[in-house]
């Protein structure tokens, strides 16, 4: 099969339940693809599934390993960092809670670690010296009782995983958010955060201590409007950045 000049080297489909499963994430681990996600999704008995992480063999994209996590929750996303998986997600045991597990290359869990209550994660990235994590955390802006969703990033310790910084990021009338993806600029060490809130597409541009450096905001009604920003990436150069939302535009 060829797409677009792409040749289709192999498609795999993958059932690990008999009830309705999801794949997130998927990165490159050494000679394998990991794929993350959700699995035994109930809806609508259950509004909630298990963590799922596969590898499958790069050369014919075979399942060589896969888990099934023990408590109700899912994985978001994956990323390979010297040879261990890292993946972000939540598990919900009577409340939800983010969570970053770190896998050897048999799926063996290194290392676990739980954020706060009513908080989520749902990207990671990595500059080379620190693991930072992009997602959401509900906090009262209005004082009426009613928590609204604000974006978050944390930057942590590779090795530990312990919280080196923290940033909750909202303004004016903020009444809900959700970022999406995470990314670094290699070239400059910059960290791109994208997403919206209150229907605006928004990126928010960070230091490596978490410091805001810009703020784009594009309105609903306004030209520049994608509507959610889904994911973030970087040309070859490191000069170009690329948002999608059902495609792709450089700015």
């Amino acid at each position: 099969m060829k797409l677009a000049g792409v040749f289709v080297k192999w498609s795999r489909y993958i059932n690990p339940t008999d009830r309705r499963d999801d794949t997130y994430g998927t990165c490159i681990f050494g000679d394998y693809v990991a794929v993350v996600g959700e699995v035994g999704y109930n809806f609508p008995d259950l509004n909630v599934g298990r963590p799922y992480v596969a590898l499958l063999r790069r050369s014919d994209g075979r399942v060589v390993k896969e888990i099934i996590g023990n408590r109700l929750g899912d994985s978001i996303t994956a990323l390979s960092i010297d040879g261990k998986l890292y993946t972000v997600g939540y598990t919900y045991v009577g409340v939800s809670y983010k969570y970053i597990y770190v896998y050897d290359a048999n799926l063996n869990t290194l290392k676990e670690v739980s954020g706060r209550e009513s908080s989520e994660y749902y990207s990671l990235t990595y500059d080379g010296r620190a693991l930072y994590v992009g997602g959401s955390i509900r906090k009262d802006l209005d004082g009426d009782g009613d928590p609204e969703k604000v974006w978050l990033v944390e930057k942590r310790d590779l090795n530990t995983l312990g919280l080196v910084e923290s940033r909750e990021i909202y303004f004016g009338s903020w009444r809900e958010g959700w970022m999406n993806d995470i990314g670094v600029e290699s070239s400059t060490g910059r960290i791109w955060t994208v997403g919206y809130h209150d229907n605006h597409s928004l990126i928010v541009v960070l230091g490596r201590d978490l410091e805001i450096l810009k703020v784009i905001v594009y309105p609903e009604d306004s030209e520049g409007c994608l509507g959610p920003l889904y994911g973030v990436t970087f040309d070859g150069s490191n000069i170009r950045l690329r948002l999608r939302r059902q495609g792709c535009r450089q700015v």
